[in-house]
């Protein structure tokens, strides 16, 4: 096995008796005092596993700049919160994608209320309204004309949402989004041009744009229709135009007379487009080229040939005066507005960064609150966002360092299970449509135990894939789990629970001779088991026995199965708030419910379900439903530390710990209020130590945290920088104690494992890069 390390453990020896209010276990005992076990290190082994994410094709942003969407290549849907006390995002929820699915454009529409739609259109040819509860489709409407390239919203004077969608046969279709849900057609806006490839509606006007691949850009009126039309045409611009204008400015356009000009630069493709309230369109084509036109006549005000490749994405500042676009060749180029003296503006190129590493394929830019944020995602599958202050927000840009959302994006779910006590345990990865079987077999050498600090970490060794299960289903899997004791494995999609029968694991797991991916020389198998009425889950979860199976669905329900009778044996309804705090607000919405995690306490006495700020609590003895605790931000992850004690971490890294049975918050907790350094990135999950429940470790995208509850806690500075895990202060009584793990691997996981050691599943980013279409060829100079 990988070698170990003490680093994260203190390594003093402390006994003390605590006092606090409920519980009856560690860390929080009541009446009694009871002597707290001792302080032990913790010993890592890691495995390197892999995981293959997909680029992000579509961003978009409510009006309020509270929800943010994310569109991936596999169909799958990101949606993030932003947070009011400091500028970052959470991961809210995820609508799993299917087989085949091709999304091309994101919109928020405004429903009743107060809630938020979302809605994409794909090259399906429909537009689809996703239910952000169920995580499944809600409503589908085609287009009337082919694929869907690209689309935009627009409230018109009379409130109605006007929903414009650019389509493969050239026109330009206009629906009205209804609040109560429906998507109508209004009218359509046919042209003699070829595949509509994007639209933009103006800022303040009624006019709309569309641009087309061969070369055309058409400005539409909306106003004053006729009955079956939603608009008429009143201009005509074609990328010809751009190729004839002569020799501009030095710094503003082209030099290059129009005689050396070649045919590919005079028929090519509009792929976005901006339409900004002073009347002038931006428009990106294949040429590399970035267009500043004037809508009113036609006229091309400004040129900039900035890009090596396609232009594919453009956004524009809230105050309109910065712009920026990229494309193939990874460049993000800022074009400013400058007015000078003589009162007439003009646009000018600013400058240009490369944070990305392939392609880019999606720019965003909206305001919450006194934040502007500029975002950015494209085939490296990395979300970068940056913010700014609501003044010059390009040039900020500039001098800020984009942040990745999320550093580990459509990872794997894990699980290690334990086979006897044999030392053999089997480590279960399930993906989009494969649950991938791992052995990890031996014990940790116990030589590894009396290494010094700061020994380097090692990869698991005795590390071989054993087999894959592949699913039937076009819908790609919400959840999946093994039974404590390996003989069943679960898996459901939104539309399907699947329960199956596992045999010979450990035997696969004992034998010598490794199986490939893919191969059926393995000897597990898997058999269906039938379970009558159980519903699609999006949580599941097992008693220590594996007797019993819980099973969280959308609807706020969990359901107990007993897998030895194959029988259901109750179903609990989880009480949610109709309405925001105070009673008056608006109901609660979709985005915040829901149940995303659940935990079993030890004994099976209570079920604890996380639902965006909420955790519900099911007493299993009673069958009933409990209390629901209520967390000012949103909850990451909850864990039970004995039979009767709930931990619960916020995504901005605050620990609360609370008394089941009385249903109020620990004592402990009241006088040591925990919030760990904000720069160690997104909260994954928290565990306790094996016979030592006086011990929480809480392990992010890049550090892991060491948080004892047997003492108070010490003031102290937070780090000024990050500091590698072999470098980490050593002060006395510092606490908790944070290890950091530097490098291009991200921790997608972390278990323990029942001989005390923290398995720890780490992705290469770099071997994800090599996965992945390589990017535009640029010529580096001084460089072989």
């Amino acid at each position: 096995m990988g070698k170990g390390f003490k680093g994260v453990g203190l390594k003093k020896k402390r006994k003390r008796n605590v006092n606090a209010e409920g519980g009856g276990d560690p860390p929080f005992p009541v009446g009694v005092e009871k002597p707290v076990p001792e302080q032990q290190g913790i010993f890592l082994h890691q495995a390197d596993v892999g995981w293959t994410p997909t680029a992000i094709v579509a961003l978009a942003a409510t009006e309020d700049g509270c929800f943010v969407a994310a569109a991936r290549e596999s169909g799958a849907i990101e949606v993030y919160e932003t947070s009011d006390e400091f500028p970052t995002f959470s991961l809210a929820k995820v609508i799993p994608g299917r087989k085949g699915a091709a999304i091309s454009s994101l919109l928020w529409a405004k429903g009743g209320k107060g809630r938020w739609r979302l809605l994409s259109g794909g090259l399906d040819g429909f537009i689809v309204e996703w239910d952000l509860q169920t995580l499944d489709v809600k409503t589908s409407e085609t287009a009337h004309g082919g694929a869907v390239w690209g689309m935009a919203m627009k409230t018109s004077k009379d409130g109605e949402q006007l929903l414009a969608a650019a389509c493969d046969d050239g026109s330009v279709r206009v629906f009205v989004v209804e609040e109560d849900g429906g998507i109508l057609l209004k009218g359509s806006m046919m042209s003699d041009s070829e595949r509509c490839l994007c639209v933009s509606w103006e800022t303040k006007g009624t006019r709309l744009v569309s641009g087309h691949s061969d070369g055309c850009i058409r400005v539409w009126e909306t106003d004053g229709t006729t009955r079956g039309s939603a608009g008429h045409e009143v201009q005509k611009i074609t990328l010809l135009r751009a190729v004839k204008k002569r020799h501009l400015a030095p710094g503003e356009g082209r030099k290059k007379p129009f005689k050396e000009s070649t045919a590919a630069e005079r028929f090519g493709s509009v792929w976005c487009l901006l339409f900004l309230s002073d009347g002038t369109i931006v428009s990106g084509d294949s040429n590399g080229r970035v267009l500043f036109w004037d809508a009113l006549y036609g006229n091309l005000l400004f040129e900039f040939h900035k890009h090596e490749a396609d232009v594919t994405a453009l956004m524009a500042t809230h105050d309109e005066k910065g712009v920026m676009a990229s494309g193939v060749d990874v460049r993000i180029a800022v074009f400013q507005h400058l007015l000078p003296r003589d009162g007439v503006g003009k646009w000018v190129y600013s400058h240009a960064k490369r944070p990305h590493t392939h392609d880019v394929r999606a720019l965003l830019a909206f305001r919450r609150k006194e934040v502007e944020y500029l975002m950015s995602g494209g085939q490296d599958t990395r979300l970068l966002w940056l913010a700014a202050t609501k003044q010059n927000a390009a040039q900020q840009f500039l001098l800020g360092r984009m942040q990745c959302a999320v550093k580990a994006p459509e990872a794997c779910k894990y699980q290690v299970v334990e086979l006897g006590e044999g030392g053999n345990r089997v480590l279960i990865s399930s993906g989009h449509r494969t649950v991938d079987f791992f052995g990890l077999h031996g014990d940790p050498n116990e030589s590894d135990r009396d290494k010094p600090d700061g020994e380097e970490l090692a990869t698991h060794e005795n590390i071989r894939h054993l087999a894959r299960v592949e699913m039937e289903d076009e819908c790609h899997l919400v959840c999946s789990r093994l039974s404590w004791d390996g003989k069943f494995l679960v898996t459901s999609t939104l539309k399907q629970l699947k329960v199956m029968e596992v045999a010979g694991l450990s035997e696969s797991v004992n034998s010598a001779d490794a199986n490939v991916w893919g191969s059926s020389e393995s000897r597990l198998s898997v058999k269906p088991v039938k379970i009558v009425g159980a519903k699609p889950a999006v949580c599941l979860t097992f008693s220590s026995d594996s007797r019993l199976m819980y099973a969280a669905d959308t609807n706020n329900s969990v359901t107990i199965v007993n897998l030895m009778t194959r029988k259901i044996e109750g179903v609990v309804h989880l009480k949610e708030p109709r309405r925001s705090e105070g009673g008056n607000g608006p109901e609660l919405s979709p985005i915040r419910n829901g149940i995303s995690g659940m935990v079993v306490s030890n004994g099976e006495r209570w079920v604890a379900c996380v639902a965006h700020n909420r955790v519900h609590v099911y007493d299993v003895k009673e069958q009933e439903f409990h209390a629901t605790f209520t967390l000012a931000g949103q909850v990451a992850c909850a864990t039970f530390a004995g039979a009767s004690s709930l931990v619960v971490v916020q995504v901005n890294k605050r620990v609360t710990a609370y008394h089941v049975p009385s249903m109020s918050i620990t004592q402990w907790s009241k006088e040591n209020p925990v919030k760990l350094d904000a720069t160690f990135g997104r909260v994954l999950g928290v565990e306790f130590i094996p016979r030592n429940e006086c011990q929480m470790v809480l392990y992010t995208e890049e550090s892991c945290s060491n948080v004892t509850f047997s003492r108070p806690l010490q003031n102290h500075k937070a780090m000024e920088k990050r500091q590698r895990w072999n470098s980490v202060a050593d002060e006395p009584g510092m606490n908790p104690r944070v290890v950091h793990f530097p490098g291009s691997s991200s921790v997608l996981h972390a278990e323990f494992m029942g001989n005390g050691a923290l398995m720890m599943v780490r992705g290469d980013w770099k071997r994800v890069l090599d996965t992945l279409p390589p990017p535009i060829y640029r010529v580096r100079y001084g460089l072989s």
